[in-house]
């Protein structure tokens, strides 16, 4: 699956697509998993071989549209999960996120409706005002890179996504 973007785009050998998708699935942490069915993997591993085939696809711009959000599905609590655990795999998937920004320079349109998310990963935040959409404002996020978790703690940082909250709660009513 994670060869099909360069089987479509063609102009590559079955050799270098083989060779992309092992350093593609290594760099998600599923190196031993790339001869497994997707029905095979938890839904956090198919997330991610996810990620790995949208960064495959060679394209400059990434559209992310709620890509945390099967997580969230997938990872309901039931009697004796680690909570902890959980909320790791989030943390390391948004850290994966930026790790693969980094790394490969490409533009991410990442849409989400979860603003520590949106303060963690983005450097500009566009909200939607009004409905229908006429207008997106614009909010530059007050951080460098790479992030850490401390720095959302900055008091800057904890002003903004208490006004992104105020935002939302106003476009709901």
């Amino acid at each position: 699956n994670l060869m099909l973007p360069m089987e479509i785009r063609g102009e590559i050998s079955k050799a270098e697509m083989e060779q992309r998708a092992d350093q593609a699935l290594e760099s998600v942490g599923l190196k031993d998993w790339g001869k497994k069915s997707p029905k095979e993997l938890s839904g956090g591993m198919r997330q991610r071989a996810a990620f790995a085939r949208t960064v495959l696809t060679g394209s400059d711009l990434l559209l992310l549209d709620e890509p945390f959000s099967a997580l969230d599905y997938q990872t309901r609590l039931s009697v004796g999960d680690d909570i902890g655990q959980i909320i790791r795999t989030r943390l390391s998937m948004r850290e994966w996120l930026l790790e693969q920004w980094e790394r490969e320079k490409k533009t991410v349109l990442f849409i989400t409706h979860d603003v520590e998310e949106a303060v963690f990963l983005s450097s500009r935040i566009l909200v939607v005002e009004n409905m229908p959409i006429t207008h997106l404002k614009s909010i530059e996020v007050p951080a460098e890179y790479p992030r850490t978790r401390e720095e959302l703690m900055r008091p800057e940082i904890v002003k903004l996504k208490e006004d992104l909250i105020d935002m939302l709660r106003r476009e709901t009513v």
